[in-house]
């Protein structure tokens, strides 16, 4: 049997060393369980934010249907009265896709014509580059051009 001998100033350290080794895995642990909870409360606060903006979103879009509605039902009051008669199916339908056409941003068929002014640029250039693909590409008969 062997007997050896034992520091115990090295002993010391040792079980020093080990015990600030604890204290940083549980450090470490700590800090890393913190930024889960800070990383789960971002997750839960952009979820939130996300919610709120969609239930946003269909409240505009309802508000926005009620409004087109409102819209559809007046035009086609005022095409009735217009009219003094009622109107047919076919009528109705078309005042309604008028009505909907300027709601969205479309222009109002009763507004002067815009063909006077003299077309945007980009447009023209767009048209033109229409024209002459059409004509470049389509066959048409000698006596079409003269008519």
């Amino acid at each position: 049997v062997e007997l050896r001998k034992v520091d115990p100033l090295r002993c010391f350290f040792e079980a020093k060393r080990a015990k600030e080794a604890e204290i940083e895995a549980k450090k470490a642990a700590a800090e890393e369980k913190e930024k889960e909870k800070q990383r789960q409360k971002r997750q839960k606060e952009q979820e939130e934010a996300r919610r709120q903006q969609q239930k946003h979103a269909e409240e505009e879009e309802k508000r926005k249907l009620k409004e087109l509605a409102s819209v559809e039902a007046e035009a086609v009051k005022r095409a009735r009265t217009a009219a003094r008669r009622p109107l047919n199916s076919f009528e109705e339908r078309r005042v309604r896709r008028q009505a909907r056409s300027e709601f969205s941003g479309g222009v109002h068929l009763g507004q002067q014509d815009d063909w006077a002014q003299p077309l945007k640029p980009e447009v023209k250039e767009q048209l033109d580059d229409a024209v002459r693909f059409f004509s470049q590409t389509m066959f048409t008969p000698a006596a079409l051009i003269g008519s």
